[in-house]
């Protein structure tokens, strides 16, 4: 399956949305999201499609659009509105916007992608399952993308074929196995419209744990990197102790071997003396 399987580390980002025109882009983003619900809805009953989540309790910037556990596994889906119209270019994902000068303005979207990989791998990393990270075009264009693709190791699928593609997707979780792995889904990841001040404090402390985490994990490798090879060191006196003995081999071998050349040299020349010319 494509997607992060969770055994890297990552860092939790926040969404920034600032400058001009940042309330039409919230708009359109919250009208991105109700579009995706709907298409959603058309899902098969063994999917879970959970809205409006949070990555970090209490911090709204962290807010994950969508999450569906179902046969295909876990699924991020961030909902993007964005006007003008995307497009795969070279590779990568962009997006021409016509200026006010009339001229089509070309602009990538790198950052939003890069994004959208960091929440999937940071989901990868506390569900210890792989979870497929997809970008749904939401827009008013979102049909001009074209059929679903990858692009940049991400899933861009518009929005009119969001659930057609999630059908096809291949099933490799069992049906006795997405009972358990739903609600994991569903306790891990808080609801963005539940108790601010709770959630707010939990995300205080789960950040405060994997600080103390990280600095504790990091005094241990300095440690290691520190430790001497000499006596104080149980593995260095086994190094040392396999290193003497494979010089002790080698100097026996090279004795021997010596012995045998003069050996035989003494037969050589012994028999080269009594022979008659």
């Amino acid at each position: 399956m494509d997607g992060f399987d969770g055994t890297a580390g990552s860092t939790v980002t926040q969404r920034e949305t600032s400058g001009e025109g940042a309330a039409t882009d919230a708009s359109a983003g919250l009208d991105g999201e109700g579009r995706v619900a709907t298409a959603l809805a058309e899902l098969a009953d063994t999917w879970l499609a959970l809205h409006r989540r949070l990555l970090v309790p209490g911090v709204p910037e962290t807010a994950i659009d969508h999450v569906l556990v179902g046969p295909a596994g876990v699924v991020l889906v961030d909902s993007v509105a964005w006007d003008g119209t995307v497009r795969e270019w070279q590779g990568s994902l962009v997006r021409h916007v016509m200026t006010p000068h009339g001229e089509v303005e070309r602009r990538s979207l790198h950052a939003e992608v890069a994004r959208t990989h960091r929440i999937a791998r940071e989901m990868a990393t506390r569900l210890r399952v792989a979870v497929t990270p997809v970008v749904c075009l939401s827009g008013v264009g979102a049909a001009r993308f074209g059929a679903p693709r990858m692009v940049r190791g991400i899933w861009v699928v518009p929005v009119e074929e969001l659930a057609a593609w999630l059908g096809s997707r291949p099933s490799p979780v069992a049906a006795e196995e997405l009972p358990g792995l739903q609600s994991i889904v569903r306790a891990e990841f808080a609801s963005a419209a539940g108790d601010s001040s709770l959630l707010s404090t939990i995300g205080h402390d789960l950040t405060r744990q994997r600080t103390r985490a990280h600095r504790a994990e990091a005094a241990r490798r300095a440690a290691r990197a520190k430790r001497p090879v000499g006596s104080d060191s149980r593995a260095g006196q086994r190094r040392l102790r396999r290193r003497r003995e494979r010089r002790r081999m080698m100097l026996t071998v090279a004795f021997l071997w010596s012995v045998f050349c003069v050996s035989v040299t003494g037969v050589v020349t012994g028999v080269l003396a009594i022979a008659p010319y």
